[in-house]
């Protein structure tokens, strides 16, 4: 299933998509995000499209490795298709270049995990 929840629609929260293949990751940012945001989730780059195709999403989380391709591939293919979501890239394994390359492709932003609900 590639969504964990569904996004009520007579909420008027944004709605954030957030990808990750880890389950930890995933759980933590759905606690800090819940908040105020509605909750989406997908484990794979696969599963993120189909969200976005069923839902409206207005902020993706985007883990740059992700098991059936690179998050950076999946960033250009979210930003052709959707270029009104913001995404903001999380990874474990950042480098100044890597970061550089994500904004310069139109990421809003660069999280390094582990990260904490102050970030």
């Amino acid at each position: 299933m590639p969504s964990t929840l569904v996004p009520d629609t007579t909420d008027n929260r944004p709605t954030v998509l957030i990808v990750d293949d880890e389950s930890a990751p995933r759980a933590a940012l759905t606690q800090i995000l819940g908040q105020d945001f509605q909750i989406l989730t997908a484990e794979n780059a696969r599963a993120a499209l189909a969200v976005l195709d069923d839902h409206g999403v207005d902020l993706v989380t985007l883990d740059l490795k992700l098991p059936d391709r690179s998050g950076s591939d999946l960033l250009h293919d979210i930003k052709r298709a959707h270029a009104e979501i913001e995404v903001i890239m999380v990874t474990a394994y950042g480098s100044l270049q890597s970061a550089m390359d994500c904004i310069r492709h139109g990421a809003a932003g660069f999280l390094l995990k582990p990260f904490n609900a102050s970030e």
